[in-house]
């Protein structure tokens, strides 16, 4: 009893060191402002549409009604949506949007350590999954993501994707159910949380079961993780994928990772910057990282080790296939390949080599027989990782600026709607217009996904309503549906439908199509079922275990 609650100590201690190291590093969010980075801004914008959206019974979000200036955006339909919700649901108690994105980036950094350390506990001895998760935790690219890019979406991949592989190895090690439920929900999430990253790390996971799995049963026992945690996600990247073509972000993204290739020379280290482009003086610098890429290199002696010799051979192998996509040599495979380019950042498989990395240090660890090296080395990446710690900038803005945002939260064009002649760059001067006949509107009122008004038509007409097109937008005179115009050349992409004479209701409402409807009750009764699953799983264990 006495040796295992000293482990359980030993085990508490090491995780309260990661947290605590992790705060460290948040130094920079302590302040009042709000730091500068290149995507925080857009973010909180659409987070704020997202409560909108919420506020007006619009579930899931997918029409954001305010952006876009007040004609409306589908970005709420392609972007990222789980820190939307999170952060939305901080401001519904009260914190302000800033210090509510700093709440939830900050706190997936620390997570990503801890969920880390949790991961290779199951692999190593307690000092190395503590140094290994350090290496995680303080890799160049989530500092980048931190601090640079204030890319929350990705921060939330990099520390739910741990918690994956970590219910991934134990159902592998001994099936159970609840690793499967618990699995399945992470992964879930991890869509959830950044849809490419998401399937860029769906195919290391699935080349991990492959590799590790004792039989083709043992495979398939944890194949169910996948599937339930597709299903569960299903109501955002089956309409995502499905109406893609809706949008222009292959017009807009296209050939953009052309000019985003590192440097052969720029893997291990480069110059720390804020800029957006990776090529250009004071540019962002996506890196592996000095002592990271020395720990991979001692890894590769662990080679001679015959119980190494897989998984280092495994996890070397992620890591060049994902350094090779970094770089311009594999230019002729993003240009065949049309589903890379929409990935924009041949840098961002640095997300998965810093994984692979940081797996590779800890087998170069787990080398060390004395424990004091280890923290050395520790203690070294403490001191090495203190010049990420920094931000170009503070603002301070109000969260009636991002309630208001004009702009549509997509930097390149990628939300907008094929039919119209580009994103707007002022308010209508109306949000109604009649542009055929005579009459008057009165009554107006307007929510995110619904518009109501009242006509008095002196004759037949054709009313505008100020809104972007988009699939589900309907309009209603009196209850009855009447056609949507949105390809008048007059009025490019733009809500307009006709009103017969006399008084009338009008409604012009969004609503889920089909295929949306159908995947919102995919993913709610996926839901049902796994919590059915979680509170029967050990009669559903026994059962198993019987057969």
């Amino acid at each position: 009893m006495k040796k295992r609650t000293n482990s359980f100590k030993k085990f508490s201690a090491q995780l309260i060191l990661i947290i605590i190291f992790g705060l460290v590093y948040l130094l920079p969010f302590y302040r009042s402002e709000f730091y500068v980075s290149h995507d925080g801004e857009n973010i909180i914008a659409k987070s704020a549409a997202t409560h909108k959206a919420i506020s007006d019974f619009q579930v899931p979000p997918r029409w954001a009604g305010d952006m876009n200036y007040e004609y409306g955006t589908p970005v709420l339909s392609f972007a990222y949506p789980l820190s939307n919700y999170l952060i939305s649901a901080f401001y519904s108690i009260g914190i302000n949007f800033e210090t509510a994105y700093k709440i939830l980036i900050g706190s997936l950094f620390i997570i990503s350590g801890t969920a880390f350390y949790l991961y290779l506990n199951l692999l190593f001895k307690k000092e190395v999954s503590f140094a290994g998760a350090m290496l995680y935790m303080l890799a160049p690219y989530h500092f980048l993501d931190l601090y640079v890019r204030g890319h929350v979406g990705e921060m939330m991949a990099i520390a739910i994707s741990p918690i994956v592989i970590y219910f991934l190895e134990k159902n592998l090690a001994k099936p159970n159910f609840s690793y499967i439920i618990f699995g399945a929900l992470f992964y879930g999430i991890l869509i959830l949380s950044h849809n490419i990253l998401g399937l860029l790390l769906t195919g290391v996971f699935v080349a991990y079961l492959l590799l590790f799995s004792k039989s083709f049963y043992n495979f398939f026992k944890s194949i169910p993780i996948f599937l339930i945690g597709l299903s569960l996600s299903s109501f955002f990247w089956i309409p995502a994928l499905f109406e893609g073509k809706y949008i222009n972000s292959k017009l807009f993204v296209g050939n953009y990772f052309l000019d985003h290739f590192i440097k052969i020379e720029n893997l291990i280290y480069a110059p720390w910057g804020f800029g957006a482009n990776i090529n250009e003086m004071g540019g962002l610098a996506p890196q592996i990282g000095v002592i990271p890429a020395v720990l991979v290199i001692a890894a590769l002696f662990g080679l001679k080790f015959k119980k190494k010799r897989k998984p280092i051979l495994f996890w070397s192998t992620i890591l060049f296939v994902s350094l090779f996509f970094t770089n311009e040599i594999s230019s002729p495979i993003w240009s065949k390949i049309h589903t890379l380019e929409q990935f924009q950042f041949p840098w961002r498989f640095i997300a998965i080599a810093s994984f692979a990395a940081a797996v590779l240090g800890a087998y170069a660890l787990s080398l060390i027989k004395k424990n004091f090296l280890i923290y050395l080395i520790v203690g070294l990446m403490l001191i090495s990782s203190i010049g990420f710690m920094q931000v170009v900038g503070f603002i301070k803005k109000p969260d009636s600026f991002y309630l208001n945002y004009p702009g549509t939260g997509a930097y390149h064009g990628e939300s907008t709607t094929i039919w119209t002649e580009g994103d707007a760059s002022e308010h209508p001067a109306f949000p109604l217009e009649i542009i055929a006949g005579r009459g008057e509107i009165s009554d107006y009122a307007r929510k995110s996904n619904i518009h109501k008004f009242k006509v008095v038509a002196n004759s037949d007409l054709v009313i505008r309503d100020n809104t972007v097109y988009y699939p589900g937008w309907r309009a209603l005179v009196d209850g009855q549906e009447v056609p949507i115009q949105f390809q008048d050349p007059n009025h490019r992409g733009i809500i307009t439908f006709p009103v017969g004479k006399g008084k009338h209701d009008i409604e012009v409402k969004f609503s889920e199509t089909t295929i949306r409807l159908f995947t919102d009750i995919v993913s709610a009764f996926t839901l049902v079922i796994l919590l059915a699953l979680f509170l029967y799983r050990k009669k559903i264990d026994k059962l198993i275990n019987k057969q």
